[in-house]
This record gives C-alpha cells, structure tokens and sequence, in this order.
C-alpha cells in the first residue's frame, strides 16, 4: 500500500502542538543504545557536538536530567536565534554554534538573575535520554518520528502557529507587541490575519462542525493567531474545552469516549495556570524568570507535557470505536512550534 492510500484510510486527525522545544532537546537521544539495524535516525547520540561558551571552551551536549531546564526561558524571537543559527559574532553561513553565548547574553540581561550566567548557559546543550520522556519517547519508537524537523519561521510563536492553519505568518518574524504605535502590533496582526485558514478549506468541503480547537483558555490561543479569520466563530461547533467544560462535559476527552471528534481536532496544552488544579503549564514551554504567566506557580516540567500526550494518545486508544472514530481511523500529530532558544 502507498503513502497517499495509507492516509486514506484515516478520517480523523487530532494535532498536539506543543511549545518550544528542539527535537535535540526531546529526542536527539532516542537511539543512544544505538540505531535499529536497517532505520537511519539523525539524532545527537555518539556525535562529538558542541558550543562555544562566553569564553570560546566547547561545550558538549550530553544528557539533561533537570525537568524544568533550560529556566530560566532562553531568547526565543528571531533577534535571539539568528545569533543562535549564524553564530556570536554572526558568520555568512549558518553554523549553529550561538546557543551557549546567545543564552548567556540572555542571562546577563536579566537584572534580577542572581546566579551565574557561565554556568547556567551551559544548560542549553542539554538534551533527555529516552527514560525522562517515557511516553513521547516510546511513540516516537513505536510509530514514525520525523527527524528532519523545522519550525517554518527562525522565532516565536504566533508566527510558527499561523503557519500551522494559514502557510503563511504575513512577513511577520515576531510576536505582535501589545502596546506600541508600530506598525506591527495587534490591531496590524488582525488585519493580516483576514486571509484564509485550513479551517475554511474544512468547512467548504465537509461543513460547519467538522473541526474543533479544544483549549482552557477564555480566548482560544488559536483564535487570537487568526483572529482576522476567526473572530466571528464562536459556539461548540468551534470552540471546545479540552479537560476542563462543567457542566457540559464538552470536552476532548468526552468527545473522544463517545466517538463524536471531528474531522480535525487542534488541541492546545495549558499554557498558562489558569484552573486551580493545574499548578504549572503543561505545553514543554520553558518557565519565564520574571513572567506572571510562565513563572507563577513554579518552572514548568516536561514531564507534565508528557503527561498530556499520555493522556491525549489513551483517550484516543480507547475511543469508542462503535461510534464515528477509533484509533484505527484516527491520526495523531504530536508537535512543537518552534526549537523555543
């Protein structure tokens, strides 16, 4: 059977997008015990690789052990990783050798940061064994991972996010700030963002209610990207929660049990502490050092991140499969939105 009539047979696909972290960082150690005989894998494993710090000694990437590392959160929009890909001071061609020196002039800039810059810059070449992401780890053995992965945009977020649905971040390379009277801020996004979205494409050939955003947020992350698209979309048949919903119980993992997901699910982590039980972010996003949003509560873990995509791949597992969906007709995309610094 080909590619094309192997991905006929799925009539749903739920998308986990994740945030801010290199496939180096989760996977590069998938395979340290070595490649399976026959399979190619392009990880970090048995490769001399290293970065130079603020002095010009390499440092090597090795295995991480700390959940909540890299924290604080390293330079992540395009004026950050440019010097990150080209180098500090930058060359003519990319050669990834920035990432220890930008993320120690990161800490340097941070006036409350305390603690030593050299040392902790260090921390950005490391990357987790297979043992501290039990279940990403074991799919990506067990299924297919893709191990040429590229955000499409060399920055943050809404950039990468808008990619996702629309192709395209509008010439845009950062976040929208929000306040300031340049051109490039909310009011400019929102009228980038009219154009067209994959989720017009879904409506126009399968209806209203064949796709949902599940997320805990008063706003949807997803909605605030395409805004211009989407701001008259309101109701269940757009919007869904994803664990939380009572007293309508309208959530992913409801949706999942009775078989009623829609032809395309984008599920979106906890990116911030916004229900009491859940005590730190979820999405892998490393934990801001003077942010309300990412520091309140405590660094954020990637094993709550993993504990999601634990808990989105079961609730799929055991979908009803007398009713519209079932694992077996149902193809799930774990992501992330960009490298994150």
């Amino acid at each position: 059977m080909d590619q094309q009539s192997l991905l006929d047979t799925f009539d749903h696909v739920v998308v986990l997008m994740l945030e801010n972290r290199s496939f180096d960082n989760i996977l590069g150690y998938l395979y340290q015990d070595g490649v399976p005989p026959g399979k190619t894998f392009e990880g970090v494993a048995g490769k001399n690789l290293t970065n130079p710090d603020e002095n010009g000694n390499p440092v090597p990437v090795s295995i991480g052990t700390n959940f909540h590392e890299p924290f604080p959160d390293p330079g992540e929009i395009f004026e950050h990783v440019t010097p990150q890909l080209f180098g500090v001071p930058p060359s003519d061609t990319v050669t990834m050798q920035g990432f220890v020196r930008d993320y120690f002039n990161t800490l340097k800039k941070l006036h409350r940061w305390k603690d030593s810059a050299g040392d902790q810059s260090k921390v950005i070449m490391k990357c987790f064994a297979p043992s501290s992401i039990p279940v990403l780890s074991r799919l990506a053995q067990q299924f297919a991972v893709f191990d040429h992965w590229f955000c499409a945009v060399p920055s943050q977020t809404w950039c990468n996010r808008a990619f996702w649905h629309a192709a395209t971040s509008w010439g845009w390379v950062d976040n929208p700030p929000v306040q300031g009277d340049t051109p490039w801020n909310l009011d400019s996004w929102a009228e980038f963002t009219k154009g067209k979205t994959l989720f017009d494409l879904l409506e126009t050939q399968f209806g209203v209610g064949s796709w949902h955003v599940y997320e805990d947020l008063a706003v949807p992350f997803t909605k605030l990207v395409h805004w211009g698209d989407l701001k008259g979309k309101i109701g269940e048949d757009y919007f869904r929660y994803f664990e939380g919903g009572e007293p309508y119980f309208t959530n992913f993992f409801a949706d999942c049990a009775a078989g009623q997901l829609p032809k395309y699910s984008f599920v979106e982590p906890h990116f911030i502490n916004f229900f009491e039980d859940v005590m730190w972010h979820d999405d892998m996003h490393p934990s801001s050092f003077d942010s309300v949003i990412y520091s309140d509560g405590g660094p954020g873990s990637v094993l709550l991140g993993d504990r999601i995509v634990w808990k989105v791949y079961q609730a799929i597992r055991n979908s009803n499969s007398s009713s519209g969906n079932n694992w077996q007709n149902t193809l799930l995309i774990i992501t992330f939105d960009e490298h994150g610094g």
